[in-house]
Formats: C-alpha cells, structure tokens, sequence
C-alpha cells in the first residue's frame, strides 16, 4: 500500500465519523514536491478538510517554506477546496 493510499483510507475512515477531518503532514520542508502532490490531492479527494503542512525538522529558512506551499498551490488546484496550512514548528 502506498503512502498516498494509506492516507486517502485514513481520511475516509475518519469521514464516516467526523465532518472536520485534518491531515498533518511530516518533513514537508525536505519531502519530494510529487510525493506531497500526491498524497494532498488524495486526502482532498477523500474530503479532508485541512491539510497542515509543517516543516517539522526545521529544514527550511523561513523564504524556502513560503516558496514550498506557494508550489503546492500552485500545483494543487483543489488546494483551496481542502484548506491548505503551512505551519511552522
């Protein structure tokens, strides 16, 4: 099972209970830009209403990260459908 598909099941499992469903995502400062692509459009799909995307490890300096969730925007049209957060550690 890939990493995308185990949280599109995640996200629709907590569907069935919940409406205010949030993901929180991992070292998204040095994660591949695809691989979080693919992951955020999949729990969107599934309804998640809030995606946080925090830079846990503190790979970035605060210009890096801005430049990381304006490409996730910018990739991910439906961001604005799941609300997309970035969010410092």
């Amino acid at each position: 099972m890939t990493s995308s598909s185990r949280r599109s099941t995640q996200c629709r499992f907590a569907r069935n209970g919940i409406d205010d469903v949030r993901i929180f995502l991992r070292r998204c400062g040095r994660s591949d830009l695809d691989f979080l692509c693919r992951i955020i459009e999949a729990v969107i799909k599934e309804g998640a209403s809030t995606i946080n995307i925090p830079d846990t490890v503190g790979y970035n300096v605060p210009e890096q990260y801005a430049e990381r969730i304006r490409q996730l925007r910018e990739r991910i049209p439906s961001s604005e459908q799941g609300g997309l957060v970035g969010a410092l550690p």
